[in-house]
């Protein structure tokens, strides 16, 4: 397809029954460690809203995936999608975050 490089940003948002302390410890202790190996983008940077800065906002984490080509961010999608018929799931552990239609997914 393209040499260009793609970028993914998602808007993820928590379960309402958690703090954006123990969503964000567990987005990066947890889910993140687990969804690298499958997803594999060249860059992943996440940018955690804050109650003091941001108030009170529909969405708790920006996450931004850099893939060097759209070969590359399909790969990606593809991976994700054949763990998630693999395992029932998204391959990672979702259990922190919000309903899946909560979440917005911009590409570039």
């Amino acid at each position: 397809m393209t040499d260009r490089p793609v970028h993914v940003l998602s808007l993820v948002k928590k379960r309402d029954d958690i703090d954006r302390t123990r969503f964000r410890d567990h987005y990066e202790s947890v889910h993140a460690p687990l969804a690298i190996p499958i997803i594999r983008p060249h860059r992943y940077v996440r940018h955690h809203l804050d109650d003091d800065l941001h108030g009170d906002i529909d969405f708790d984490v920006v996450t931004e995936f850099t893939y060097r080509s759209t070969d590359a961010a399909i790969s990606a999608a593809t991976a994700a999608r054949e763990s998630a018929v693999r395992i029932g799931t998204s391959g990672v552990d979702l259990s922190n975050l919000g309903p899946r239609d909560t979440c917005a997914t911009l590409n570039s």
